[in-house]
């Protein structure tokens, strides 16, 4: 029944039986090269009821691999296949189990030994500079010259574009992938990241070279050209704290906990603040500029990349 289904979502229709696994064959040889999947050794798996060591899709031959291992589905059946029938079934069924038509997940795949299979191709118009998952992983944020895009993870369905007038340099989820925060120009944005509509602009007098949600989501931070880290409010858009360098600040982030804030500048310093009065806690130097900083999980300790050919680790309190 699943070959008969399979070669209909092939267009392999109207032939008999014999005729459609020949088909289903050289569809299947097309496809490059890869790992056989086999039962495991020294034992024998039954196929939709039968003893033979054949592949359940194409009911091919299986003894054609030394490697071995048995997939287990979501409808709990072990069946045998080659990797290759697998990816095109999958492909087809939009990942779903080729025997029962279930959903399967991303960790699921990746333990039907799948990983690297394309799931999804998300085309544009022109070059993408950039892509990030929503926290739950089910869409993606990408970046183009001039927009940034929504994107449903498993369809490949474009949910929502983010319109800018200006070169888009980066876009991001908030905690919650409610929203999704961009920079371009002089401007980030804050965006609803269903319906496209913009819901804050935060403005700086220079380039906006970077911009992230703080952990609960509630505030950004931007950093800019104008020697500025900006804490904003991220629902009135309203100025918390203003960061000053003596040079292009180029990267902010906030620690894990939310309290303080990290940012670098071409003034060859990393600082560390205080994200709620402003207060300087901190400061790293390094003998050129200083390109990106970052907290560690625990939010004890920074690390500092820059141009004078070092990254260094820092005790986040006393520098």
């Amino acid at each position: 029944v699943f070959v008969g289904s399979l070669g209909l979502e092939l267009g392999l229709t109207g032939q008999p039986q014999s005729s459609l696994l020949t088909s289903l064959s050289e569809h299947v040889q097309s496809v490059a090269q890869v790992d056989m999947v086999t039962g495991l050794p020294g034992t024998s798996e039954t196929i939709d009821g039968n003893e033979e060591n054949r592949c359940a899709i194409c009911l091919g031959d299986m003894k054609c691999s030394s490697a071995s291992e048995l997939v287990n589905f979501p409808c709990e059946g072990h069946h045998q296949f080659h990797r290759r029938c697998l990816v095109i079934a999958f492909r087809k069924n939009q990942h779903k189990c080729p025997m029962c038509r279930q959903a399967c997940n991303p960790n699921q795949i990746a333990q039907l030994g799948l990983g690297g299979m394309e799931m999804a191709t998300l085309n544009h118009s022109s070059s993408v500079r950039s892509a990030a998952f929503s926290p739950d992983g089910l869409r993606v944020v990408t970046v183009c010259p001039k927009t940034a895009q929504v994107w449903d993870a498993g369809s490949g369905k474009a949910m929502a574009t983010l319109e800018n007038s200006t070169r888009v340099r980066s876009a991001a989820f908030s905690p919650d992938g409610v929203r999704v925060l961009t920079t371009a120009g002089k401007t980030a944005r804050v965006w609803d990241a269903s319906s496209g509509k913009v819901l804050e602009r935060l403005k700086h007098s220079d380039l906006v070279g970077s911009a992230a949600f703080s952990p609960d989501g509630l505030r950004v931070v931007t950093a800019s050209n104008d020697k500025t880290a900006l804490v904003w409010d991220a629902s009135s858009g309203k100025v918390l704290e203003r960061l000053k360098h003596s040079d292009l600040v180029g990267s902010a982030a906030f620690s894990p906990d939310g309290l303080r804030v990290v940012t670098t500048s071409f003034d060859w310093i990393a600082r560390v603040w205080d994200a709620s009065s402003g207060k300087d806690m901190a400061t790293l130097e390094h003998s050129a500029w200083v390109s990106s900083a970052a907290f560690s999980p625990d939010g004890v300790r920074v690390v500092t990349a820059s141009d004078d050919k070092t990254a260094r680790v820092w005790d986040a309190s006393s520098g």
